[in-house]
């Protein structure tokens, strides 16, 4: 008796398509190119989320107005609005792949500060932050 294949779920495909293709297991490789057989818009949506992450992650500023073009003409909705937030502000976009420069070491920090202000909403005012502030 052959037993069912149960559906994937977006969110498994979604970090699939996000992931560097070499860190894919041949499986889900296999999987997602029968995908893209089936439905070339499927094989349109993959060949955009792979060339967006192969820019970001190979700082590729040249690359950023082709891509943002090749996602207006498409007809993916949520790409189309990445694209268009990421087109009204080109020129931070551009910046964020062309410098070296990163917010990465003072991410712990800053989330920090948010945590302690979040769990003071309300109850008190800028005094007893400061003072949870410096004594954390």
């Amino acid at each position: 008796m052959k037993q069912a294949v149960a559906p994937l779920r977006t969110r498994r495909v979604v970090w699939w398509l996000l992931r560097r293709p070499d860190t894919r297991s041949p499986e889900r490789q296999a999987v997602l190119a029968r995908m893209e057989q089936a439905n070339p818009a499927f094989g349109q949506l993959y060949r955009l989320t792979t060339q967006c992450t192969e820019m970001l992650r190979n700082r590729q500023p040249e690359q950023l107005q082709p891509w943002l073009e090749r996602v207006q003409a498409s007809d993916f909705g949520e790409l189309k609005s990445l694209a268009t937030g990421m087109a009204r502000d080109y020129a931070a976009v551009e910046a964020g792949l062309r410098l070296p420069y990163s917010t990465g070491p003072v991410e712990g920090n800053i989330n920090r500060l948010k945590l302690i202000k979040r769990s003071g909403y309300g109850r008190a005012g800028f005094d007893l932050l400061r003072l949870r502030v410096l004594e954390t």
